[in-house]
């Protein structure tokens, strides 16, 4: 009599075991500069190690390689934005962020596991995800201040602000959003006082009062200082 063997499955909830080629092991391979500090380094350690445990959780289950292709992308990103926002926090410049997020990126895609024919390939992937947008967006609101320098020293709110959200890990958005109010009004508010000029004709001077207010509880709750060297004085 002819048996025939019963068809293989591919994929599905039972498999007995992870593939090795499947885990993510090891550390991001990344020699910090001398003034990135060891706590920021530790903080980086701790989103590395939890986007590597939650990959690993989940590798098992996922039966299409596209997919996990993508969550090997979102596993490298979550330790590269970890260190982008510890280089924000640190007051580096917009460009010297970029460039070192930039090779720390290539290492964490290689600690993933993330493979392709070219480094360029794999800049191009990376630079192609949602993750990766969400970074640029970061720097761009972080680092407004460096980059688009203000006219006349800017605002004192303005800049409280920016210190606030970094301080709490935070985009400005998300901080509109925790004080009701509209993040076009508050995006049209920063981007005139940056520029030293009125927000007059775009936020009325009832909304510009009630972002300066929440401005000033969450600095003084936050411990940050909330008066001018001048005012001080007085």
């Amino acid at each position: 009599m002819d048996h025939k063997k019963p068809p293989v499955v591919v994929g599905g909830t039972c498999s007995v075991s992870i593939p090795s080629t499947r885990t993510i092991t090891g550390t991001i391979n990344y020699r910090y500069p001398p003034d990135f500090p060891r706590e920021s380094q530790g903080r980086v350690k701790l989103v590395e190690n939890a986007a590597k445990r939650v990959f690993n959780e989940s590798a098992p289950t996922v039966q299409w390689e596209r997919r996990l292709r993508d969550m090997r992308i979102t596993c490298a990103m979550g330790p590269t934005t970890a260190f982008a926002q510890e280089a924000i926090r640190l007051g580096w410049d917009a460009r010297r962020i970029d460039g070192h997020v930039r090779d720390f990126a290539l290492g964490a895609a290689g600690w993933a596991r993330l493979k392709t024919d070219s480094t360029r390939d794999i800049r191009d992937e990376i630079e192609a995800s949602l993750e990766w947008r969400e970074y640029e967006e970061l720097l761009v609101e972080r680092c407004d201040a460096v980059m688009h320098p203000p006219a006349g020293g800017g605002s004192r709110s303005a800049d409280l602000l920016l210190r606030i959200v970094a301080k709490r890990n935070i985009t400005i958005e998300r901080w509109a959003a925790d004080h009701k109010l509209g993040r076009t009004t508050v995006f049209d508010w920063k981007a005139s006082q940056l520029a030293g000029k009125s927000a007059q004709g775009k936020v009325s001077a009832e909304k510009s009062a009630a972002i300066e207010n929440a401005i000033e509880k969450d600095a003084e709750a936050l411990g940050l200082a909330t008066r001018t060297s001048s005012e001080s004085s007085e």
